[in-house]
């Protein structure tokens, strides 16, 4: 997580919802990316970063978590 105040990388990845998860590439290439809260989406973008990084995926979504939502917009 960082901080992108003039939403610079927002509009560089071409997101229009946030929150969004996105796997972005050393390269800056967008590997995967989803947005809003669609957990199995949000799944499918941490099993491309484990695919990758030889990480533990994800178990999305998690106990507690909220029904599937869309975002709001990236750009204001």
């Amino acid at each position: 997580m960082f901080c992108d105040p003039d939403r610079s990388a927002v509009k560089a990845m071409g997101l229009t919802e946030l929150p969004a998860f996105v796997f972005t590439r050393v390269d800056g290439a967008v590997a995967a990316k989803t947005e809003g809260w669609q957990p199995k989406e949000w799944e499918a973008v941490a099993d491309a970063i484990a695919d990758v990084t030889s990480w533990t995926s994800l178990d999305i979504p998690g106990a507690g978590d909220p029904g599937p939502f869309s975002g709001s917009p990236a750009l204001g």
